[in-house]
């Protein structure tokens, strides 16, 4: 699938999980969203969002998102 090949490209230290940082770059680099440098603020509110899904769900959450997660940053974005 598209989205599980742009989550692998992003994840750049390969531990399943992706930083806001490696998102915002994997949009910009990855995707070539070229207006997204106007969209921060959009891109922060959907990153939290999906975190907040894995805090209810694990108590040893980090701040940053799985594969399933990355789908639900995608979805909030539309």
């Amino acid at each position: 699938m598209l989205r599980i090949r742009q989550f692998n490209s992003m994840d750049k230290k390969r531990n399943k999980y992706l930083s806001y940082a490696e998102v915002e770059k994997g949009l910009i680099d990855i995707i070539k969203l070229p207006a997204f440098f106007d969209l921060p603020p959009v891109l922060r509110r959907a990153f939290d969002a999906a975190v907040s899904d894995i805090k209810k769900v694990d108590e040893d959450y980090r701040d940053e998102i799985s594969n399933r997660n990355y789908r639900l940053m995608l979805k909030y974005l539309r």
